[in-house]
């Protein structure tokens, strides 16, 4: 039996005015319980913003395994861990222990793409799983939260706010007219030049996709393409106050580029897992080539751009049995998506045109 208390814990850590669609949420899966009888697998990174997420799926009449997201940050995740155990709630730390047949799963990573196969379908939070489930052809349904403008909400805005309150706080540096190199413009990059641009007009992204590089006008960035602008490329990087790296790609920097020289002497940032790679140390890296340089913070994304993408992930299951989705991939309906941001928007008054207009 789960005690709710020590999720009062959790929610104390958040404003009430930053959670409004898991706290609609909560109250609306302890009247309606509408996956009662049902077994579901939950694997996101684990901290209090989290713990928040899986109190309405507790309530909702399930069966609830809690693993260990390989990505959960050990400085987030402890104080998530000890208040689950608290709630006695049990988190299996390494995915071969879980066992049994799941109804859903809702994964982050594609972590359990080749572990089990749940009855009815996987609901993906990230880009990286759903690059993985795209690829395959499942017999059940698999439903993207990344590809709508509601996980926009979160990896444009939230990662590129977190982005620069970490470097602020681990540089100490006045920002303002100074040239920083993105490496990958897609939704995390777009997000980390829009933040930029409060500050800065000299900002130059990197992409190989045109069609990302079509868009630098609308964010006021100068973009080159990595394999045809190469000399342009280098001469970039040699006079950047800062190199950034958003491509979700392991390894890119140290794979396209041989000279760590013309590296040296800037501050280096991954807004992704070891994008830089073997050829630059841990010290290299603001915070470690190892960790997004958000997760230096307490808050490494603020609530309120997470709070729409839980609230659709934990829908997840609810939507393909209502929408009677098939087998295969799927993005999150047009009608729901477009719900929650006019919800959010109406709710902050905050402009987002940029990602609406894609």
């Amino acid at each position: 039996m789960t005690d709710f208390m020590p999720f009062q814990d959790a929610w104390s850590h958040q404003s009430t005015s930053e959670v409004p669609f898991l706290l609609k949420q909560n109250e609306y899966m302890k009247e309606n319980r509408p996956y009662e009888g049902l077994r579901i697998l939950h694997n996101i990174p684990l901290s209090l913003e989290t713990v928040c997420k899986l109190e309405p799926l507790l309530h909702s009449g399930a069966e609830i395994t809690v693993t260990i997201n390989n990505l959960a940050h050990p400085a987030t995740m402890s104080d998530a861990l000890d208040l689950l155990d608290k709630a006695g709630v049990i988190v299996v730390d390494d995915h071969e222990n879980v066992s049994g047949d799941y109804d859903f799963c809702l994964d982050c990573g594609a972590e359990f793409a080749d572990i089990i196969k749940p009855k009815l379908g996987v609901v993906e939070l990230t880009r990286s799983g759903a690059l993985v489930y795209e690829k395959r052809d499942t017999s059940i349904p698999v439903l993207s939260i990344d590809d709508s403008t509601t996980k926009c909400l979160e990896t444009h805005f939230g990662t590129g706010d977190g982005f620069l309150r970490a470097f602020l706080q681990l540089t100490q540096e006045d920002i303002r007219d100074k040239k920083f190199v993105i490496f990958g413009f897609g939704k995390v990059g777009k997000g980390i030049a829009h933040t930029l641009s409060m500050y800065t007009e000299d900002v130059i992204a990197i992409d190989i996709d045109d069609e990302a590089l079509a868009s630098g006008e609308r964010y006021g960035v100068t973009t080159l393409h990595l394999g045809n602008d190469r000399k342009a490329v280098e001469d970039a990087i040699s006079d950047a106050f800062a190199v950034v790296c958003a491509t979700g790609v392991k390894d890119l920097i140290s794979k396209n580029f041989s000279d760590k020289g013309l590296f040296e002497g800037k501050y280096l940032a991954n807004a992704g897992v070891n994008e830089f790679g073997d050829m630059f140390s841990d010290d290299d890296v603001l915070y470690s080539k190892m960790w997004p340089i958000n997760f230096a913070l307490a808050d490494p994304t603020k609530m309120r751009y997470l709070d729409p993408s839980f609230y659709a992930h934990n829908m997840g299951p609810d939507i393909i049995m209502k929408k009677k989705l098939g087998p295969g991939y799927h993005y999150l309906p047009e009608d729901i998506d477009n719900a929650i941001v006019s919800e959010w928007q109406d709710y902050y008054g905050e402009n987002i045109s940029l990602i609406i207009d894609q």
